[in-house]
């Protein structure tokens, strides 16, 4: 790990007072992930970009010349850095999409997985009416992934999160509000 940091240590004088580019960027991120033995060091990189920067993958394509603030340069590269050490990309950006869904995760909530998305899956198929009142539990809801999600697709029903835990109950209110599904999904806590 110390030659990754002395790595990044180097591309960051390299780069200290030349323009950077996002496709210079780009480089020295994939650079960096691939000498750290990270088999996703291309998305990585890019996902890595672009939530820093804002712009989306296609831009990176589109418009590779495009100017990077020395400022944004440092940061992205300190994102590197972490994901180089093997953390999730979810865990440095602070989200994961699931059911198509952003949902905002912290260390206190599990990774969103997409092994996950069959238990919506298979909800779907055993109730079949969109329109009915369903009433939905989720135990150990953590980010609410879940629950909302299933909300989502049952636009009259109700349903409860419950976890023992406050972090993540803090977490799934605020995926609730993001979707506007706090009407109906009442999240609580058991002690």
């Amino acid at each position: 790990m110390e030659k990754i940091g002395r790595l990044c240590h180097h591309i960051a004088m390299m780069m200290r007072d030349e323009k950077h580019t996002v496709a210079n960027v780009l480089r020295q991120g994939r650079e960096v992930l691939k000498s750290s033995g990270i088999d996703t060091f291309d998305i990585d990189a890019k996902v890595l970009l672009s939530f820093i920067t804002g712009l989306p993958h296609h831009e990176f394509i589109a418009s590779p010349d495009t100017i990077v603030s020395n400022f944004v340069f440092r940061k992205y590269m300190r994102l590197v850095r972490r994901r180089s050490k093997s953390e999730p990309i979810a865990q440095i950006t602070g989200e994961k999409e699931f059911w198509s869904l952003p949902f905002k995760i912290s260390k206190g909530t599990l990774i969103p997985r997409p092994e996950s998305e069959t238990i919506v899956e298979a909800v779907k198929t055993e109730f079949k009416n969109p329109k009915f009142s369903y009433k939905i539990l989720d135990m150990g809801t953590g980010s609410g992934c879940l629950l909302l999600s299933i909300l989502s697709e049952y636009k009259n029903a109700t349903g409860f999160g419950i976890d023992v835990r406050h972090n993540p109950l803090r977490v799934a209110r605020e995926n609730a509000k993001k979707l506007q599904l706090s009407d109906r999904a009442k999240i609580v806590t058991v002690s």
